[in-house]
């Protein structure tokens, strides 16, 4: 349930970046549960720049295809529509956001981390046998999406958090709720509810810092909690965040993991995340 101070938040005077149209119609298109894959790559063909940016990342490691894609007909074939569009979103939103005060934030700081967070979270979803790991990609490089929607529409506000995190006492999420009623985890909840996103992103965006909240998908946001403190630890970008969180117990003690398999994780991830970087920055 939406509180009320961030319902008055998201209902001021305040008009979120607009996704390009292809990402509109294609909401449209996979609402209506009645298409064709081959409907699906042609509105994705309309936006040669988007699609070329698909292109690039099915093609890269973080998707580690054996054979090379060189349409985005065959690229909704060889991964699937919803997949497609959930790349879609994500490379728009990292396009959309690019007017953030640099005196708060550098915006290519924010998206290495949550990169990171995205490359990580996909091995850690292999290690546990997840159905379709891909996904925990999108749902890392979406998590602190909501903080970007408070850097944007409340600066002030938010050098007020950054004084109060600045002697490592509190946490920055901690400190959002303490001067903004709520933090951008809620915040990414509802843009997601927004922009029509499964409740799998909702819920790994809206509880990666208190998984055991999450209504049904704990294990994945407890996958996102573990990457996002992995992310932070070795200092790969930033999201705003100057110390590493604690380690969620219940994140842990549910992912099964044990602390040797960090150093395989993080060697394995940074190729994808390398990789990923060149394409979305």
């Amino acid at each position: 349930m939406i509180s009320r101070s961030l319902e008055r938040f998201l209902n001021d005077d305040f008009e979120l970046p607009a996704f390009p149209k292809v990402v509109l119609r294609l909401n449209q298109l996979l609402a209506s549960k009645q298409f064709a894959l081959s409907e699906v790559g042609d509105v994705l063909s309309r936006d040669p720049g988007l699609s070329a940016k698909v292109l690039e990342l099915v093609n890269s490691s973080v998707y580690g295809l054996k054979t090379r894609v060189e349409t985005v007909n065959r690229a909704v074939v060889m991964i699937g529509a919803e997949q497609v569009r959930q790349l879609v979103i994500a490379t728009s939103v990292v396009k959309m956001f690019k007017s953030i005060p640099h005196n708060l934030i550098q915006v290519e700081d924010f998206w290495k981390h949550c990169v990171a967070c995205g490359a990580i979270a996909k091995k850690l979803a292999e290690l546990q046998g997840e159905e379709q790991p891909d996904r925990f990609f999108v749902a890392g490089l979406l998590h602190d999406v909501g903080r970007l929607i408070l850097y944007l529409k409340a600066p002030e506000k938010m050098n007020e958090v950054f004084e109060k995190v600045k002697d490592g006492e509190m946490l920055f999420h901690e400190a959002e709720r303490k001067v903004f009623g709520f933090n951008h985890a809620e915040v990414g909840f509802q843009l997601c509810r927004i922009w029509s996103l499964p409740d799998f992103f909702r819920e790994t965006a809206g509880y990666h810092h208190n998984p055991e909240d999450a209504f049904r998908h704990h294990e994945a946001a407890s996958l996102i909690h573990i990457a996002d403190f992995i992310a932070n630890a070795l200092q790969l970008g930033s999201s705003g965040q100057k110390y590493v969180p604690l380690l969620d117990d219940f994140a842990w003690n549910r992912s099964g993991f044990t602390s040797s398999i960090a150093e395989g994780v993080v060697n394995e991830s940074m190729e994808k995340y390398e990789e990923a970087i060149h394409v979305l920055l």
